[in-house]
Protein backbone atom coordinates (compact mmCIF):
# COMPACT_ATOMS: atom_id res chain seq x y z
CA UNK A 1 0.00 0.00 0.00
CA UNK A 2 1.25 3.22 -0.37
CA UNK A 3 1.58 6.31 2.01
CA UNK A 4 -1.96 7.47 1.34
CA UNK A 5 -3.14 4.62 2.41
CA UNK A 6 -1.30 3.99 5.30
CA UNK A 7 -1.30 7.32 7.07
CA UNK A 8 -5.01 6.16 9.16
CA UNK A 9 -3.26 3.34 9.95
CA UNK A 10 -0.62 4.20 11.45
CA UNK A 11 -1.22 4.96 15.31
CA UNK A 12 0.99 6.69 18.25
CA UNK A 13 3.44 4.68 18.99
CA UNK A 14 4.23 2.72 16.23
CA UNK A 15 7.87 2.03 14.79
CA UNK A 16 8.28 3.14 10.82
CA UNK A 17 11.49 1.32 9.97
CA UNK A 18 12.59 3.16 6.65
CA UNK A 19 13.95 1.66 3.67
CA UNK A 20 16.18 4.06 2.09
CA UNK A 21 17.61 3.98 -1.07
CA UNK A 22 18.67 7.38 -1.32
CA UNK A 23 22.37 8.45 -0.30
CA UNK A 24 25.25 7.21 0.94
CA UNK A 25 24.71 6.86 4.38
CA UNK A 26 21.59 4.89 3.50
CA UNK A 27 23.36 2.30 1.48
CA UNK A 28 26.30 1.84 4.24
CA UNK A 29 23.61 1.49 7.03
CA UNK A 30 22.55 -1.15 4.64
CA UNK A 31 25.52 -2.99 3.63
CA UNK A 32 27.21 -3.00 7.05
CA UNK A 33 23.70 -4.00 9.01
CA UNK A 34 22.68 -6.45 6.17
CA UNK A 35 19.39 -4.94 6.55
CA UNK A 36 16.84 -3.14 4.67
CA UNK A 37 15.87 -0.71 7.66
CA UNK A 38 17.87 2.71 7.46
CA UNK A 39 16.21 4.87 9.71
CA UNK A 40 13.59 4.28 12.90
CA UNK A 41 11.16 6.79 14.26
CA UNK A 42 8.27 6.24 16.53
CA UNK A 43 4.89 7.42 15.07
CA UNK A 44 2.51 10.41 16.85
CA UNK A 45 -0.74 12.06 16.19
CA UNK A 46 -1.30 15.77 17.39
CA UNK A 47 -4.67 16.34 16.61
CA UNK A 48 -4.80 15.33 12.84
CA UNK A 49 -1.20 15.26 12.37
CA UNK A 50 0.24 12.71 12.18
CA UNK A 51 4.29 13.45 13.47
CA UNK A 52 7.42 11.12 13.95
CA UNK A 53 9.92 11.36 16.84
CA UNK A 54 13.03 11.00 15.15
CA UNK A 55 17.14 11.97 15.47
CA UNK A 56 18.72 13.45 12.22
CA UNK A 57 21.51 16.09 12.09
CA UNK A 58 19.99 19.04 13.90
CA UNK A 59 19.21 16.64 16.94
CA UNK A 60 15.70 14.93 18.28
CA UNK A 61 12.83 16.30 16.67
CA UNK A 62 9.23 15.53 14.86
CA UNK A 63 8.83 15.80 11.41
CA UNK A 64 5.84 15.06 9.68
CA UNK A 65 5.09 11.83 8.38
CA UNK A 66 4.42 12.67 5.03
CA UNK A 67 8.58 13.48 4.66
CA UNK A 68 8.81 9.55 3.53
CA UNK A 69 5.91 9.63 1.67
CA UNK A 70 7.93 8.85 -1.12
CA UNK A 71 10.09 6.17 0.65
CA UNK A 72 9.51 2.93 1.18
CA UNK A 73 8.64 1.63 4.84
CA UNK A 74 7.67 -0.35 7.26
CA UNK A 75 5.00 0.17 10.61
CA UNK A 76 5.50 -2.46 13.61
CA UNK A 77 2.37 -2.12 16.19
CA UNK A 78 3.59 -0.23 18.81
CA UNK A 79 4.80 -2.46 21.51
CA UNK A 80 3.72 -0.25 24.98
CA UNK A 81 0.13 1.01 25.59
CA UNK A 82 0.34 4.07 23.22
CA UNK A 83 -0.48 6.92 25.77
CA UNK A 84 3.11 5.63 27.42
CA UNK A 85 4.68 6.16 24.19
CA UNK A 86 3.49 9.21 23.46
CA UNK A 87 4.34 10.46 27.25
CA UNK A 88 7.78 9.08 26.58
CA UNK A 89 8.02 10.82 23.51
CA UNK A 90 7.28 14.05 24.99
CA UNK A 91 9.63 13.71 28.06
CA UNK A 92 13.06 12.19 25.58
CA UNK A 93 12.01 15.34 23.18
CA UNK A 94 12.50 17.94 26.12
CA UNK A 95 15.84 16.28 26.45
CA UNK A 96 19.30 17.79 24.96
CA UNK A 97 19.75 15.08 22.57
CA UNK A 98 22.26 15.48 19.63
CA UNK A 99 23.07 13.26 17.33
CA UNK A 100 25.79 10.74 17.98
CA UNK A 101 27.76 10.38 14.48
CA UNK A 102 29.98 8.30 16.50
CA UNK A 103 27.60 5.47 17.31
CA UNK A 104 27.87 4.99 13.27
CA UNK A 105 31.30 4.59 13.67
CA UNK A 106 31.03 2.23 16.45
CA UNK A 107 27.84 -0.02 15.23
CA UNK A 108 30.23 -0.73 12.21
CA UNK A 109 33.20 -1.47 14.11
CA UNK A 110 30.77 -3.94 16.09
CA UNK A 111 29.06 -5.90 13.20
CA UNK A 112 32.63 -5.84 10.88
CA UNK A 113 35.31 -6.52 13.27
CA UNK A 114 33.57 -7.72 15.82
CA UNK A 115 34.66 -5.32 18.17
CA UNK A 116 32.23 -4.92 21.54
CA UNK A 117 29.36 -2.23 21.85
CA UNK A 118 29.91 -0.33 24.70
CA UNK A 119 28.38 -1.42 28.10
CA UNK A 120 25.83 2.00 27.84
CA UNK A 121 24.96 4.82 25.27
CA UNK A 122 25.29 8.02 26.41
CA UNK A 123 23.32 11.43 25.83
CA UNK A 124 23.88 11.66 22.65
CA UNK A 125 22.26 9.42 20.09
CA UNK A 126 21.49 7.95 16.47
CA UNK A 127 17.78 7.27 14.99
CA UNK A 128 17.19 4.00 16.11
CA UNK A 129 18.37 4.13 19.93
CA UNK A 130 15.92 7.17 20.40
CA UNK A 131 13.34 4.64 19.07
CA UNK A 132 14.60 2.33 21.62
CA UNK A 133 14.67 4.89 24.24
CA UNK A 134 11.48 6.13 23.91
CA UNK A 135 10.20 2.16 23.95
CA UNK A 136 12.30 1.57 27.07
CA UNK A 137 10.91 5.11 28.54
CA UNK A 138 7.71 2.96 28.23
CA UNK A 139 8.74 0.22 30.10
CA UNK A 140 9.58 -1.89 27.24
CA UNK A 141 12.33 -4.61 28.71
CA UNK A 142 15.50 -4.01 27.18
CA UNK A 143 15.67 -8.28 26.73
CA UNK A 144 18.14 -8.74 23.94
CA UNK A 145 18.61 -4.76 22.69
CA UNK A 146 22.14 -3.87 22.15
CA UNK A 147 23.52 -1.28 24.16
CA UNK A 148 23.34 0.84 20.49
CA UNK A 149 21.15 -0.37 18.05
CA UNK A 150 20.88 -0.15 14.64
CA UNK A 151 17.30 0.32 12.99
CA UNK A 152 17.48 -3.81 11.99
CA UNK A 153 18.01 -4.60 16.06
CA UNK A 154 15.13 -2.24 16.77
CA UNK A 155 13.14 -3.70 14.44
CA UNK A 156 13.91 -7.28 15.38
CA UNK A 157 13.34 -6.35 19.10
CA UNK A 158 9.80 -5.23 18.22
CA UNK A 159 9.32 -9.29 18.02
CA UNK A 160 6.62 -9.56 15.34
CA UNK A 161 5.93 -8.90 11.38
CA UNK A 162 5.44 -5.59 10.19
CA UNK A 163 1.69 -4.71 10.36
CA UNK A 164 1.81 -2.41 7.45
CA UNK A 165 4.43 -2.23 4.47
CA UNK A 166 4.53 1.09 2.98
CA UNK A 167 5.53 1.23 -0.55
CA UNK A 168 6.32 4.58 -3.15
Amino acid sequence: MNYAEARGLIGTGDLVAVRSHRGGLSAITRVVTQSPYTHTAVAIWLGARLLLAEMNGGGACLVPASKYADTDFDVFACPVHSTEAEGAIFDLLGLDIGYDFGDLLRIAQHELLGRPLPAADDKDLICSALSASIYLHAGLPRSGLPSIPSPRDVAAWMGVAPTLEVRR
